[in-house]
């Protein structure tokens, strides 16, 4: 009896202590999704604060245009922040999805022009001529983009070309994104969607990882292929909303 009451007292501590550690996990990897989400919109705040500041000292003759573009991606990357920060603060959680029908084609120039204005970087777009309609969070869906032309920048240390196409077939549309980059090793392409993964030293790994699960969460797919120096193709598959 002694000997059994000694068990069940260990094995009521052991499942104590594993959910503590399962608590304590749950938290490190919700810091680490916050601590992205609120990084990630300071990425394009800084971008369009860089292409004014370049605009101003080339005395663009179009100033005035560009400052309403700047001061518009600056207001709406603090609305994204407001509300992550507000949504975290009230339910400890990251924003509920606000579902609205996205143009995928101007999500994706908004997000070409937060990045256009990087040295050495030369963006090539080829678009369907179908402007495809997609059921998505406009916020999550620049994210997305924002997150691949992220990496691939930072992939191309000396610059390169970013080429980006869409393609729409039946009831889906598909977004290619590739870059002149070092490329990344077979053994690592599936592992570059997972938490906490990154190539980079300074990467926390977690951008390619939420990319994927808000395209999954749209009913959509993710595909990589990438051969070492030679660069990276990520293609996106979403259903497409006529």
């Amino acid at each position: 009896v002694a000997s059994f009451n000694d068990m069940t007292e260990r094995l009521r501590k052991g499942r104590n202590e594993l959910a503590r550690v399962e608590r304590e996990l749950a938290w490190k990897e919700m810091a680490k999704q916050v601590a992205h989400e609120i990084k990630n919109p300071l990425t394009p705040m800084r971008l369009a604060v860089q292409h004014l500041q370049q605009a101003f000292r080339d005395k663009a003759t179009d100033l005035e245009s560009i400052v309403r573009k700047v001061t518009s991606t600056i207001i709406d990357q603090i609305d994204t922040l407001a509300r992550i920060a507000t949504e975290f603060s009230n339910f400890a959680r990251m924003p509920e999805r606000r579902f609205e029908r996205v143009d995928l084609h101007a999500i994706i120039e908004e997000t070409v022009i937060l990045f256009k204005n990087i040295a050495g970087v030369e963006f090539r777009v080829k678009f369907s001529d179908t402007e495809p309609q997609v059921v998505a969070d406009k916020d999550e869906l620049r994210r997305v983009f924002v997150n691949i032309f992220r990496n691939s920048v930072q992939a191309m240390n000396d610059g390169g070309r970013i080429t980006i196409n869409t393609e729409v077939s039946g009831s889906t549309c598909a977004i290619s994104i590739s870059d002149t980059g070092i490329g990344i090793p077979g053994e690592l392409h599936e592992k570059v969607f997972h938490p906490n993964f990154s190539t980079k030293t300074d990467g926390m790994g977690i951008g390619l990882a939420i990319t994927r699960k808000i395209v999954e969460d749209l009913d959509g797919s993710v595909r990589l292929e990438s051969t070492v120096g030679v660069g990276t193709t990520i293609t996106i598959t979403l259903p497409y909303h006529a």
